[in-house]
């Protein structure tokens, strides 16, 4: 997307189609976390592309937030919503971010303000990007006593902050996404999404005066890894720092703060457990398919057994080994030796099929085999739990599928 069009209000975005407003465009999908956040591979071009809207529509000539217009709001969240799929978020998340973006840039400007000496010669020097008549707002805001006092007092404070994190663009929604992605049998916690935070490749921490508390820090989570499952009063980041207060919450990023934690939880609970639910109808839903691959399998195998068995059926003229039926059983019947297989194809046991019971039933699923040799003792069995346990000699069941006649 073009940086061209930066005007602090109005005026067409950059890139818009040459057929107009009506074209019709494909939203971009991006990913939000559980606080509503961009994560994913779209989730920069997401915040350029609200960072761009942001400084082209709300005007610099506000010195607060609140100030700007609910219309140049509203226009800010139309103008994100057509390019990109932001069901996964709120309406208030996403301007909290653009206010973000536009603070951002007015402290761009700053810094250009502060390259000369007097308001004449800053109303002089106006950036290409920006409307004059707005710049000189901008300038006279500047010069106020309450703006020079809010500047000093944000300087303090920055100079005052020990941890300095070092993911850049990323930042930590973006960051804890990767490492779930990464490791997705790990629980990503607060604890280490800080320590990633505020430590180089290697795990060391890039700021001396920050390095002893990042050092406690891992050291309490390596004694005790179960105290980063612990709420945010009492989790290791929380033990070195003490519990932060309502306006932020270390670790986890611009835009989320305790209260905001706190009012989400039971919505998040809910989420989670549906979350769950889905995964487990997802599971099962894995399962069945394996089970019906298995399935088709063995029938596949059973047809073939089945085909196989088709020359040397009990009619077949090519059988032979013939022999009487053994002792219990009615003197019409006969035995013919055989082959035993496995569902999976194996040939597991030999031994002898009792023939001439099938006048006495509609469909014989299986044979009474006398049992012969077993070949494979660990082989699952009819009667007892393998083949090993039953005994030579004795009568087992063997499916007709799995039963293959020596010719």
């Amino acid at each position: 997307m073009s940086s061209e069009s930066q005007h602090s209000e109005g005026g067409a975005r950059s890139g818009q189609s040459e057929h107009g407003d009506d074209a019709i465009v494909e939203k971009k999908l991006v990913l939000f976390d559980e606080d509503g956040r961009p994560v994913g591979d779209k989730s920069a071009d997401f915040s350029s592309s609200l960072g761009e809207i942001s400084r082209a529509h709300a005007p610099i000539v506000f010195q607060r937030w609140k100030e700007v217009p609910d219309q140049k709001k509203d226009l800010i969240w139309e103008l994100i919503s057509k390019e990109f799929v932001v069901t996964g978020t709120t309406q208030a998340l996403v301007l909290k971010k653009a206010n973000e973006y536009w603070r951002k840039y007015k402290s761009k400007l700053r810094k250009i303000h502060d390259k000369f000496r007097t308001d004449e010669e800053r109303k002089r020097n106006c950036p290409g990007c920006v409307r004059q008549e707005d710049w000189e707002r901008f300038v006279d805001n500047e010069s106020m006593e309450a703006a020079k006092l809010r500047r000093v007092k944000g300087k303090i404070s920055r100079e005052a902050a020990k941890a300095r994190h070092r993911s850049g663009r990323k930042g930590s929604a973006r960051l804890a996404h990767d490492m779930k992605k990464k490791n997705p049998n790990t629980l990503v916690t607060r604890t280490l999404v800080y320590v990633a935070l505020h430590t180089n490749d290697d795990g060391t921490c890039p700021t001396e005066e920050h390095r002893d508390e990042v050092e406690s820090i891992k050291e309490i989570a390596a004694k005790d890894p179960s105290s980063t499952l612990l709420d945010l009063d009492h989790d290791p980041v929380a033990r070195v720092y003490g519990p932060d207060s309502k306006g932020r919450v270390r670790g986890m990023g611009s835009g989320v703060t305790k209260r905001g934690l706190d009012a989400s939880a039971p919505a998040k609970y809910q989420l989670k457990k549906q979350k769950e639910k889905e995964s487990a109808l997802v599971g099962e839903v894995e399962n069945l398919k394996v089970l019906y691959q298995k399935m088709q399998e063995d029938v596949n195998i059973m047809k073939s057994a089945q085909g196989s068995n088709a020359q040397f059926s009990p009619d077949s003229s090519h059988l032979n080994h013939h022999g009487p039926a053994p002792d219990g059983f009615p003197s019409e019947l006969s035995s013919v030796s055989c082959k035993l297989y496995s569902m999976r194809r194996v040939h597991v046991a030999s031994g002898r099929a009792i023939l001439g019971e099938e006048g006495n039933q509609e469909i014989i699923q299986t044979y009474d085999v006398v049992l012969d040799l077993v070949l494979v003792p660990t082989a699952q069995s009819t009667h007892m739990e393998t083949l090993g346990e039953e005994e030579i000699g004795g009568i087992i069941e063997w499916p007709k599928a799995f039963t293959v006649f020596n010719c």
